[in-house]
């Protein structure tokens, strides 16, 4: 029987990837709020809005009930509203604080803790891989925003050290159930703007490339390859890390 893997997020910029890249020899649930057209009789698709925080458990539950042989779970989502740009420490007030909170950390740490209590109970041996960033292990570097649209954004830096350090405790917690928690922190990945459609602009990659000694973004390849490592029997003594994967960003 093929193992299954749960992609909270595998519609995103990251999600698509790692549906594609586990679908090679393992059956795949996506549960995201939007669906991607993919033929393939071991994809499946559930709908969930991480938004809402009330409905959350019951849908995670469920997941568990209804599918069998899940063995890792990757939580990839990325959460945000439409006051998410305004998160920087000139327009930050306390209702965008609590808000965007709420739909970013709260959600992400609350999903992933109702995966690990479904784990526990049934006894799943496996792995859950979360995502972080460079920004969860270091502060943001506000020179690669010079002459660009883009600000710093502090819900952004504290949800993903939060995410972080969630994983050290989780994985201290969860190992004498024998399930493994790690975190992916990439750094920038060639794309668009997260919150808007725009791609990244001339000037914010200048300033991003001299900062990373390999001179390149992360690609969804970099990505795809580390996480499907992690979740295998090949990383079966790793848990509790954050990997970074960003060129050398953190290095120097």
């Amino acid at each position: 029987m093929k193992k299954t893997i749960l992609i909270i997020g595998g519609s995103g910029l990251i999600g698509k990837p790692l549906v594609r890249g586990y679908l090679k020899d393992k059956k795949v649930i996506n549960l995201d709020i939007k669906n991607f057209k993919l033929n393939d009789k071991n994809y499946y698709y559930e709908k969930i809005d991480l938004n809402k925080l009330g409905t959350i458990k019951s849908k995670i539950d469920n997941i568990f009930k209804k599918y069998k042989n899940i063995n890792s779970v990757i939580n990839c989502s990325y959460p945000t509203g439409k006051s998410w740009g305004k998160c920087n420490f000139e327009k930050l007030n306390l209702n965008l604080l609590n808000k965007n909170l709420y739909s970013n950390l709260h959600s992400y740490i609350w999903s992933s803790c109702l995966v690990l209590q479904n784990m526990k109970r049934k006894k799943i041996s496996g792995s859950l891989i979360l995502f972080s960033s460079i920004y969860g292990m270091r502060g943001q570097d506000m020179s690669i925003y010079e002459n660009t649209e883009i600000k710093e954004n502090i819900v952004y830096a504290v949800s993903k050290g939060g995410i972080s350090n969630f994983v050290r405790e989780a994985a201290s917690y969860y190992g004498k159930y024998k399930i493994r928690v790690n975190a992916i922190c990439p750094g920038g990945i060639f794309g668009h703007v997260k919150g808007s459609k725009n791609s990244q602009s001339q000037a914010f990659k200048n300033n991003y490339l001299k900062r990373v000694p390999i001179k390149r973004f992360a690609n969804t390849n970099d990505i795809t390859a580390a996480t499907i490592f992690l979740s295998s029997d090949k990383a079966s003594y790793i848990t509790g890390i954050n990997l970074l994967i960003d060129g050398g960003w953190t290095s120097i």
